[in-house]
């Protein structure tokens, strides 16, 4: 479930075929760059300075902060356990010929301390049957983006499936 000013949004799956989803939706507006070295590693950070190069137009930040919340609406249902913005290394690849949508890999990384909600110690998130990392898309359209993770069930369950969707749209060409 994810709302922000002018949109709301819930998505749903069959348990037999999904393991956890998370989606989010934020304003596409600037973010201060201060709150970007709050919620971003160093390699983030060096990456969005380099993709604000390439692609100005788009708040990265900002799209940072919104996949790092669709990671943690993900994983806290799957885990129990909490992350923090430093838990989670984000990379973003635009679509071919797109400006607007592409792909991202959350990488979960050993960064320091997680406290669990009885406060004990948790060092990362290397928690039994949980993946390494989540793939996940995003979308910029009409002022809002948007990012979204489906986490399929293991290929071996009865039901299940696997993520085959291409990098890139599959429903039109993008917008300019």
């Amino acid at each position: 479930m994810t709302h922000c000013t002018g949109y709301r949004a819930a998505v749903l799956g069959r348990a037999a075929d999904v393991r956890g989803i998370g989606i989010d939706a934020e304003l596409h507006v600037p973010m201060s760059w201060r709150t970007v070295e709050r919620i971003a590693l160093p390699a983030e950070r060096r990456r969005i300075r380099s993709a604000s190069a390439v692609l100005p137009q788009v708040h990265w930040g900002k799209l940072l902060f919104s996949a790092k919340e669709s990671v943690y609406k993900t994983w806290f249902p799957l885990t129990g356990r909490p992350l923090r913005f430093a838990d989670v290394d984000v990379a973003f690849r635009v679509a071919r010929g797109c400006r607007d949508t592409g792909s991202f890999r959350a990488r979960f990384v050993p960064s320091g301390r997680v406290f669990d909600g009885a406060g004990s110690p948790w060092l990362g998130p290397g928690i039994a049957g949980a993946p390494a990392e989540f793939a996940g898309r995003w979308l910029i359209r009409d002022g809002l983006l948007r990012t979204a993770i489906v986490l399929p069930q293991p290929a071996h369950e009865p039901g299940a499936f696997t993520n085959t969707q291409p990098d890139g749209p599959t429903d039109g060409p993008c917008s300019t």
